[in-house]
């Protein structure tokens, strides 16, 4: 694992580019191993969202790294994001969504995966 997976705040969500849905990732170990993940083709323009907002860019060139962005997300960014994947998963009454903290919407993401 790159250096930079330790500074990550688990879990996260996967935001994938030009695409509404997000993906849950439990921790380090599971971003390596998970077979679903395994089987998307992951571009540059794909992000990784940790617990506290912080984005990450996933580099596949020879080994897989986590690369800080220098950005972070607000709740309210988030919570955007995660209305997004619910409309788009066909859940009604979206708009309402307000989560409490940014660990509660990437909860919200892994609870709709089971």
């Amino acid at each position: 694992m790159s250096a930079s997976f330790a500074s990550v705040q688990w879990p996260a969500i996967i935001k994938l580019h030009a695409d509404d849905e997000l993906m849950y990732v439990a921790d380090a170990e599971r971003f390596f191993s998970d077979h679903a993940l395994q089987q998307i083709q992951l571009m540059e323009q794909d992000r990784l969202i940790d617990s506290s907002g912080a984005v990450y860019h996933i580099n596949k060139a020879s080994t897989l790294t986590l690369i800080p962005a220098g950005i972070s997300l607000s709740l309210d960014q988030i919570d955007v994001l995660l209305r997004r994947h619910l409309s788009n998963r066909g859940a009604c009454c979206v708009s309402k969504l307000h989560s409490n903290s940014i660990s509660d919407a990437i909860a919200d993401v892994m609870s709709l995966q089971n």
